[in-house]
């Protein structure tokens, strides 16, 4: 089975709520909801949900996501970290990254929850069988190597989609 990547790229906005320390972007919870609409309801090809993985850095992201898929009787699809996804594939994988702010992070370190650690990245990428869709802010993901290099890989490759690429990536647009 050949295997698809899409990176659906969004400047929703990130925040938190009360006390928190948890993030999410309500934006690209709604994107995510609508990437499994697409895909467990899709006339051309259907996917059962339970083929279908959701990975995201953050609790509170996690809450919101499965909020919306109960919302329209998904909830057969995992929503989780990515460790609650080691060792297992699914035929498609959503990874919703959160976090947008672009001004400066309070570490940069850790701008990215789990996904700024390159082993959780090359777990979170490599769980799918079939297709790969990224959520997330470019102008965010092009500070960390392993993101930046899949926005390189994206854009040269044509499966780019979503806002306006920031300025060090735009050259690779075609």
């Amino acid at each position: 089975m050949s295997h698809s990547l899409v990176s659906q790229l969004t400047q929703g906005s990130e925040a938190r709520e009360g006390r928190s320390p948890s993030w999410f972007n309500a934006a690209e919870a709604v994107q995510v909801m609508r990437y499994c609409c697409l895909l467990a309801r899709g006339i051309s090809s259907q996917v059962s949900a339970s083929d279908i993985g959701v990975i995201t850095p953050y609790r509170k992201q996690v809450e919101k996501i499965k909020i919306l898929l109960r919302n329209v009787d998904l909830m057969d699809i995992k929503v989780g970290s990515v460790e609650e996804f080691q060792g297992q594939e699914y035929l498609a994988i959503i990874i919703s990254t959160v976090r947008s702010n672009e001004d400066r992070f309070e570490d940069d370190r850790y701008f990215l929850g789990f996904l700024s650690n390159s082993k959780r990245f090359n777990v979170a990428v490599t769980r799918p069988k079939a297709l790969l869709i990224v959520l997330g802010n470019p102008h965010v993901l092009v500070r960390d190597p392993c993101f930046g290099a899949l926005l390189e890989y994206s854009i040269t490759n044509g499966v780019y989609t979503g806002c306006n690429l920031p300025p060090e990536l735009q050259a690779l647009q075609k």
